[in-house]
């Protein structure tokens, strides 16, 4: 990985903190895109680094770092959560989730109980048959595009039942 004497970078951020990586063509030496997201988790960088790639924009390395992170809305702001954030990134305003407290209290209080633990748990029977239901529809043909044909599909069936049935507020 190259870092941050080759490349311009915000003065916040510190020189250790800059990789060159970028999200939409990560595969480098050969690598597939997890064996590369795997090397950058391993070539020593710190677990938040800033590319200057695609306009510039922070990466979170571990998966634990995440909660820190959306808390600390002061430096990672929510505001804009597309990659470029010039010009699509800040013309996309996908509300709640480009929101930062406080603003996002109002709707999200709107979503909490429909999200629940709890209640995402009593939908438990019916996301299964549903995943049945989608790898039933492709397992005859013995392939499938995964993306397409399931990862697509999955969360919006999941939304636009939790509609029909009146779980959303």
């Amino acid at each position: 990985m190259q870092v941050a004497e080759k490349f311009e970078h915000p003065a916040h951020v510190m020189p250790a903190q800059v990789v060159d990586f970028d999200i939409y063509h990560p595969m480098s030496a050969g690598l597939d895109l997890h064996e590369s997201w795997r090397a950058l988790q391993e070539s020593g960088m710190p677990d938040v680094v800033w590319t200057p790639r695609n306009g510039g924009h922070w990466m979170v390395l571990r998966g634990k770092l995440i909660t820190e992170v959306l808390k600390d809305y002061h430096t990672f702001s929510s505001r804009v959560i597309f990659v470029p954030k010039e010009p699509a990134g800040e013309a996309y305003r996908a509300v709640p989730i480009t929101l930062d407290p406080p603003a996002h209290r109002p709707i999200r209080s709107l979503l909490i109980e429909d999200l629940s633990p709890k209640k995402i748990r009593s939908l438990e029977d019916s996301i299964r048959a549903l995943a049945i239901e989608l790898i039933e529809s492709f397992r005859g043909k013995g392939q499938c595009n995964f993306v397409r044909d399931f990862a697509e599909q999955m969360p919006l069936r999941i939304f636009m039942r939790m509609v029909e049935s009146g779980s959303t507020s």
